[in-house]
């Protein structure tokens, strides 16, 4: 076979044109099965904690709203327990344990005074806004510190 003919082939210029394609094709399958995995190993992490961080893990799924209550599906409210580092144990509803990370980002007011993480303290009562992580605990984008005497747990 004459190796000059064959490269000015038809059948060269489409093998040419072809085997990059194909290789393109597999590349972009590889990351559509790629950004599929890690999207449903969130999914799958996040739901195996979806009853203890919205719920916890006494009450269980059934007789949430037994309670006339409802779920506290992004927060919780109640007193703080323990302050380590950025992260907050609050004690809310029948005593469950709420942990609440602390970033930067996250606003902080008593009334329309803006506070820092370093002004709250073990004992006071706050309201909790954010969003929940693959841990169990709740991102914190919003705290309201409540004034003493004013709480959910001094009713």
């Amino acid at each position: 076979m004459d190796l000059a003919k064959f490269s000015k082939s038809k059948f060269f210029t489409t093998l040419l044109i072809a085997i990059p394609a194909v290789i393109l094709l597999l590349a972009a399958f590889r990351l559509g099965v790629f950004v599929g995995h890690h999207k449903a190993r969130f999914s799958d992490e996040w739901g195996g904690t979806y009853e203890r961080t919205f719920i916890g893990p006494r009450k269980g799924f059934h007789g949430v709203f037994s309670d006339g209550g409802f779920m506290n599906e992004y927060g919780t409210a109640g007193a703080i327990v323990k302050i380590e580092g950025d992260n907050l144990i609050v004690s809310g509803r029948d005593n469950l344990e709420k942990s609440v990370l602390v970033s930067t980002s996250t606003i902080i007011r008593m009334y329309q005074n803006s506070l820092r993480p370093a002004d709250l303290r073990a004992g006071q009562q706050v309201t909790v806004i954010g969003s929940p992580n693959t841990q169990g605990q709740i991102e914190a984008k919003f705290i309201r510190l409540l004034p003493e005497g004013r709480g959910m747990m001094s009713r």
